[in-house]
């Protein structure tokens, strides 16, 4: 009997028992699906995470101020250990530190907000923006992409130029154009800085950096930090090494060099971490999530194939008679075992294809809702039907076994 001849009877066997066949295939459904949901999820929200970091610059370091632990062993120990500015970076800090690993370092940014919301308005047009001050390094680290123009230089900075650079999303609010931004190279945005009006020549438009969540309610410029008449303290800032195979030992080095510089400061302390140690860890902690699931998921999946194995049982019982016949006829043991094996393995694959099915429609409105571009992981979907088929050659071999060794003449006395 051909393989085609197997699958048909099999399927027309599935037909006359639709109900009980659709509880059978339950558990492989809901195991199957919920693997594939949460891996489509996943892979969405890594995917979003990852571009997020991207735009910052995969291979940035940060170097922020952090509150230091409390010293309990201090007899009168302080409950919250809270920076104060003097605690904070200041520009001589950076400089040095940039002059003292010079050698390794390509880029280093640092930005501060001049403006931290403002509604602009362009006659019946409106966009709410945030102004950064930064150095010509924050465009690097921001890895931004020029639609149209140029973005900051040296002595634009040095020169404390009155320029800025905007996102594409600013014209099309501010301007409500969609194209030819160059067009709106060498326009003007009046904007008050620190209390003076400031008229600010747009010299570049980047294209919009990705989101983690949504586009956010407010637009990002940025112009040169030494606009601003305040001393310069930071929080934070970054750093791309020249040689990203060496990064580790080159955060170490920072941690080491500005450990000595805080060494005896009781409130603060500075931490460093690249953003590809952080692309690992949350790598690392949606696998752990993804084998939690698909543990879970396994449980479904052998409550489904004892669901197989049993409907299986029944269905030789049912067909013995017909079983002793096909025996009478012909037919060999190799035969009989095959079409039943056959059988198990398409119910479990129609259980699983309808899984599939299932679980990318909850996966992809999952991430809808939470704003994320959903892309089937396709190896999974491989996997998981050829472990639903796994589970049907499994739990339908013993009866397909117990088929095969039937004797054709007590099968043919059986009512």
């Amino acid at each position: 009997m051909h393989m085609s001849e197997n699958i048909r009877i099999a399927l027309a066997s599935l037909k006359a028992n639709k109900m009980r066949s659709f509880l059978t295939m339950l558990g492989i459904i809901i195991g199957i699906a919920s693997v594939i949901a949460i891996i489509t999820l996943g892979d969405a929200l890594s995917n979003s995470v990852k571009n997020q970091l991207t735009s910052f610059g995969v291979n940035s370091v940060q170097v922020f101020v952090s509150p230091k632990e409390v010293d309990y062993s201090d007899p009168n120990p302080q409950t919250v250990n809270t920076p104060q500015s003097q605690d904070l970076l200041t520009m001589e800090m950076i400089h040095n530190y940039e002059q003292k690993f010079h050698d390794h370092i390509e880029v280093l940014a640092y930005q501060l907000p001049l403006v931290n919301q403002a509604v602009l308005k362009n006659g019946r047009y409106q966009s709410t923006i945030s102004l950064q001050g930064a150095n010509p390094g924050v465009q690097r680290d921001l890895n931004l992409k020029v639609l149209a123009g140029r973005l900051m230089s040296e002595a634009d900075y040095s020169a404390k130029r009155q320029v800025v650079i905007v996102p594409q999303k600013f014209i099309e609010q501010y301007f409500d154009a969609y194209d030819h931004y160059e067009r709106y190279i060498g326009k003007t945005l009046s904007i008050d800085i620190e209390g003076v009006p400031r008229e600010l020549r747009i010299i570049g438009v980047f294209e919009n950096p990705q989101a983690l969540y949504g586009d956010g309610v407010s637009q990002t410029l940025y112009a040169p930090l030494s606009l601003s008449s305040q001393d310069f303290i930071f929080q934070n800032f970054a750093v791309v090494p020249r040689d990203v195979s060496t990064s580790k030992s080159f955060v170490k080095s920072t941690v080491a060099y500005f450990n000595v510089l805080y060494s005896h400061n009781t409130r603060a302390k500075v931490e460093v971490f690249s953003n590809n140690s952080f692309i690992d860890e949350f790598n690392s902690t949606m696998l752990k999530l993804k084998l939690g699931i698909g543990a879970i998921a396994a449980i479904s999946l052998l409550v489904g194939g004892i669901g197989v194995m049993n409907i299986m049982m029944v269905s030789v019982t049912e067909r013995t008679r017909e079983i002793g016949i096909r025996m009478a006829l012909g037919a060999r043991r190799s035969i009989i075992l095959r079409q039943f094996i056959i059988e198990a393995i398409v119910i479990c694959m129609i259980g699983g294809l309808i899984g599939v099915a299932l679980g990318i429609g909850l996966g992809s409105l999952a991430a809808s809702i939470a704003n994320l571009q959903a892309v089937p992981s396709i190896p999974a979907i491989l996997i998981a039907v050829g472990f639903s088929m796994s589970i049907g050659l499994f739990f339908g071999y013993y009866p397909a076994k117990k088929a095969a060794n039937l004797d054709p003449i007590e099968a043919l006395r059986y009512e």
